[in-house]
């Protein structure tokens, strides 16, 4: 049986990145196993979809208990930090719009 049910959704203001990266380099080992730095897989997001981007997203398959230990850190992440977490299943980009914002078009 898959123990990852939970999708945890996160995002960051651009202004707090590294903010959020050292905490998670101080404080990472007490969310239940879960390996993160400032340079895990992190979208860009913008209220236009252009760049720059004003915050940057993550979106990963979780335990329950991992989720659980995001929410409960949460008061101690840069202010600006927003995590979601939904059981089986989540629509990343439904979320993102929840807030006014959306993916980064990169140009080719």
């Amino acid at each position: 049986m898959n123990p990852y049910t939970h999708q945890l959704f996160l995002f960051v203001p651009n202004a707090e990145r590294g903010a959020l990266g050292q905490f998670m380099r101080d404080f990472g080992s007490e969310l239940e196993g879960f390996a993160f730095d400032e340079d895990a897989e992190m979208e860009g997001v913008s209220t236009d979809g252009q760049g720059p981007p004003d915050g940057w997203c993550f979106a990963s398959w979780v335990t329950a208990a991992q989720a659980a230990a995001f929410q409960a850190q949460l008061p101690n992440m840069p202010a600006g930090t927003i995590i979601d977490q939904h059981p089986n299943q989540g629509d990343y980009d439904a979320w993102l719009a929840s807030f006014g914002m959306e993916r980064v078009i990169e140009g080719e």
